[in-house]
Formats: structure tokens, C-alpha cells, sequence
């Protein structure tokens, strides 16, 4: 059973813009009538089914889950027509893709409410890609600080997580929507609904102490997400970048938690423990599997001699926020 734990509610609100705008562009080549959306995300209900189903919380602001808002327009042949970026200060920019606009890359979009973007579209057929995420998230690409920018037709478009200088397992607490919509000329509403695309693993280090430090190694995690198919995909490297990972002070029963963006195949997590600068203990635990809006619990001992590094179970808990061990190694 499919579980949505967070929702975010979107109106789309349409209406006739009264401008002809010139042709700009190599694909349209007559003047176009524009209609006006506005997609409206600042504020949206909230529905929680976890310890206690059927509870509720009410208009959550987005800003409690995601830091950034990510808005991409298709055309009915698979090509990017609008692209609109924006953070939580409400800054809103305009990417421009050559193939639409002469103008530049870049154009600052308005001060906005967190949450309300507005565009204008052509009547016709559109995909919408919409991506809240808690992490800066890339087009495309690995990094749009150092790359330009890129436009893929919507069949190969997807998103990265950006690489930062001190990070290589990258992924956090993201919400993805693509829909179709018909723009004519007339007032349209739509409330499509944003889901969770990452699984949650939390790890619990019952024989943790003061003194030592810990890596997690994540292998075979992924760090892009197609928008055709909704696939994951592009293997990072934790083993060859350790230095690059989170450092966790080791404290008598360690929790340390991660969000996983590998929902599709088996993940192989490693634990390293450092005394010292030196390694004084090592697990791995092999073909953990994530699923969108679950999370995978381990719990055990890194020093045991019981524990062997390969035997262990697994059980996924469905409910998100509920606060159950099931992993033992």
C-alpha cells in the first residue's frame, strides 16, 4: 500500500493575458496569444497518516519541507518552453533556452512569495515538471555554479543534486510532479499533488562511544532522477571520495539518518569507525533496498563478534514518521 505522507497542493490559476507578443523564437513563428498561469504552492494542507492514522496538520507552509522550487514547461513535442527556478527568500528566476529566446540566459523573475510562480504559455498541450527539494538541485547537469546550462528534450531532462566541496552522497528530502495540462483561453484550475521520490535509512550503533568517529559509505546510491520514466539513476562514488563525507562524532547509542535516492536497486552501506585517525572498526552491510516515503531501520552493534559483517535482516516500515526498529544487523 502506497503511502503519501506530506502533500503539497498546487492551484493553477489561468487566465487571458491581453498582450500579442512578437515572435522571439525559432520554434513559434506567428504571434501567439500568451495565457497567464500562476501556480501557487506557498501554502498547502498537509496530511500526516503515521503513528496515529488519520491524523492531520493544516496549511504547512512549504518552506517547512523544501528550500527550493523548480518549474519546467514541455511543449507537445518534448521541448523545454519555460523553465522557472526560485529559494525560499522568493527570488525567482527565468532560464532561457536559446532555442526559445534571443535574450539572456538569465532574467530575474520578480519577488515572490515562496511558492508562487507565475508563467505564461501558449494555448496548446504542456508536460509540467515540478521539483521541491531540500538540496539545490541541477537540470540536467552536475552543477549549473559551474556548467552552463542545459536543455534536454523532455525524454532525456532529469535532475541532478548539485556536488558540493565537502559532500558526494548528496541526496535529501525531495517532492517531484509531472502532469499534463491543456492551456486554452480560458480560466483553469488544477491541484496537482508533489510526492516524496527518497526512502530514509536510519542507523542505530548500539555499542557507539565518546571518542571515535564515524563514516557512512552509501554504494550503488544514485544521484539524478529522470523525469520520463521516474527512474533514479547515476551511481555515486562514497568508497573513492570518503574524505569528502559527513564525519559523525560517535556518542553512546549513535542514531545517524540519511535520505536515500536509490529506490529502484539494492544499496550496500559500510560503516567505518575511527579512533584516533585510525580505523578501529569496519562493517558492511549489503543489499539494502529504499522505497519513496519509507524508511529502512538498522539497528545493532559495530564491535560485536555476534554480528557478522554479511548476516542480517531487513524489513521496511511503511509509515514514515513511525518510530520503529526493523533492521537488525
Amino acid at each position: 500500500m502506497k503511502n503519501l505522507i506530506y502533500i503539497l497542493s498546487i492551484v493553477v490559476c489561468l487566465f487571458s493575458c491581453k498582450k500579442e507578443q512578437e515572435n522571439r523564437n525559432l520554434i513559434q513563428t506567428t504571434k501567439e496569444k500568451k495565457i497567464s498561469l500562476t501556480f501557487n504552492v506557498s501554502d498547502f494542507s498537509q496530511r500526516v497518516e503515521g503513528v496515529r492514522k488519520g491524523n492531520s496538520l493544516a496549511d504547512a507552509p512549504l518552506k517547512d519541507f523544501a528550500n527550493y522550487l523548480t518549474y519546467i514547461a514541455y511543449d507537445s513535442d518534448g521541448t523545454e518552453v519555460s523553465r522557472l527556478k526560485q529559494d525560499t527568500s522568493g527570488n525567482t528566476t527565468r532560464i532561457h533556452n536559446p532555442l526559445n529566446s534571443s535574450g539572456p540566459a538569465e532574467e530575474f523573475a520578480g519577488q515572490q512569495i515562496f511558492g508562487c510562480i507565475k508563467d505564461s504559455l501558449a494555448t496548446g498541450e504542456y508536460t509540467i515538471v515540478m521539483v521541491a527539494s531540500k538540496k539545490l538541485v541541477s537540470i540536467s547537469n552536475r552543477g549549473e555554479q559551474t556548467l552552463d546550462y542545459t536543455f534536454e528534450p523532455f525524454n532525456n531532462a532529469s535532475f541532478y543534486f548539485n556536488r558540493g566541496l565537502d559532500s558526494w552522497s548528496r541526496a535529501d528530502d525531495t517532492f517531484f510532479k509531472k502532469f499534463s495540462v491543456t492551456v486554452e483561453d480560458k480560466d483553469l484550475q488544477q491541484k496537482p499533488v508533489l510526492d516524496r521520490i527518497v526512502g530514509k535509512a536510519e542507523v542505530n550503533i548500539l555499542d557507539s562511544k565518546p571518542g571515535t568517529t564515524y563514516r557512512f559509505l552509501f554504494v550503488n546510491e544514485n544521484e539524478a532522477f529522470k523525469f520520463f520514466d521516474e527512474l533514479p539513476f547515476g551511481v555515486t562514488d562514497d568508497i573513492d571520495n570518503e574524505e569528502r563525507l559527513e564525519t559523525v562524532t560517535g556518542t553512546a547509542d549513535l542514531t545517524y539518518s540519511k535520505f536515500i535516492l536509490n529506490t529502484a536497486t539494492p544499496v550496500n552501506l559500510i560503516i567505518k569507525v575511527y579512533e584516533g585517525g585510525t580505523l578501529s572498526a569496519s562493517k558492511t552491510i549489503e543489499n539494502l533496498r529504499f522505497y519513496k516515503n519509507k524508511r529502512t531501520i538498522l539497528t545493532g552493534n559495530i564491535y560485536s563478534a555476534k554480528s557478522s559483517s554479511t548476516a542480517f535482516s531487513v524489513n521496511v516500515n511503511d509509515e514514515f514518521d513511525e518510530e520503529t526498529i526493523d533492521v537488525s544487523f
